[in-house]
């Protein structure tokens, strides 16, 4: 017999499995997947803690997911946006056009960022890109919705049962 936990135990696995297949497969941008080093898909993991189901993962999965909007103020004291590109470049094997330096297309690409925000965001107009909508789906959400029902129910009954006298058991049954 499942109890709620297994039943979330079961379906943090299943989304793990479904969000990392989606963010290793979905061209959100229109130039291919999202994957550059693989810190993301490593990062996703879930919890189960009483009655409770955590989906975890790096913070910047956000910025897959919505995009990144324009800068309004400076960075909170970690790598900068065009620290962060310079190293996506090198990482995705890119080289620049034109002679110019990776650094020159780290600044050009972080320029527009600041100015505009990422392509995602400026596609989705800081919208859902729906990366995760194929994991966490209606589908989903109402299997786990019944297979839960049906562990409280069952763990309710088995409750019910126990406190349930044998002589009184025996007379229901015969009847």
């Amino acid at each position: 017999m499942q109890n709620s936990n297994d039943v979330l135990i079961s379906f943090g696995e299943r989304l793990v499995v479904e969000i990392k297949q989606a963010i290793a497969n979905k061209n959100l941008t229109g130039h291919g997947a999202s994957v550059a080093t693989g810190n993301l898909l490593n990062s996703i993991r879930y919890e189960v803690r009483e009655n409770e189901l955590l989906i975890l993962g790096n913070s910047y999965i956000e910025y897959l997911e919505y995009g990144r909007r324009g800068t309004v103020n400076g960075n909170d004291g970690g790598k900068t946006v065009k620290e962060r590109i310079r190293e996506w470049i090198d990482v995705k094997g890119i080289t620049p056009d034109d002679g110019i330096s990776k650094d020159s297309l780290a600044f050009l690409i972080a320029r527009k960022i600041h100015e505009e925000g990422t392509l995602i965001y400026r596609k989705n107009q800081g919208e859902s890109s729906g990366l995760l909508d194929d994991a966490i789906n209606d589908e989903l959400i109402n299997d786990m919705e019944y297979a839960l029902i049906y562990a409280f129910s069952t763990a309710v009954k088995s409750e019910i049962l126990k406190k349930v006298p044998t002589a009184m058991l025996t007379k229901t049954q015969a009847a």
